[in-house]
């Protein structure tokens, strides 16, 4: 049984496109068959981590695929019924590695 999937495509024009948009490809395809209509929001996520990277200057130490993929799930808010523990362990990362994530996000 086939079904179609609206692929929500990104495009990463700067420097480290290229990881971030395997890791946005890791989220989606784990994520589409749980909610496939609310798959812009994994976009949106995508962008907003992209470019606050991008702006502080943290970008280039983003160095875990796995943990950029499930905190770009854990941030777009996709209504799946998953702890944010599960959805680490779904995505087969760990907190140490998200974390280590979202502290750059917050350095200038």
């Amino acid at each position: 049984v086939y079904s179609r999937v609206p692929y929500e495509k990104v495009e990463f024009t700067e420097e480290c496109g290229d990881f971030f948009l395997s890791a946005y490809a890791i989220a989606f395809g784990r994520l589409a068959p749980y909610n496939e209509s609310d798959l812009y929001k994994l976009k949106r996520s995508a962008y907003e981590l992209y470019y606050l990277l991008l702006g502080n200057g943290n970008i280039r130490k983003v160095t875990d695929l796995i943990a950029l993929a499930t905190l770009m799930a854990l941030n777009s808010d996709i209504d799946i019924d998953f702890s944010d523990d599960e959805m680490i362990e779904y995505l087969g990362s760990n907190n140490e590695a998200v974390d280590k994530i979202i502290k750059l996000l917050n350095k200038d």
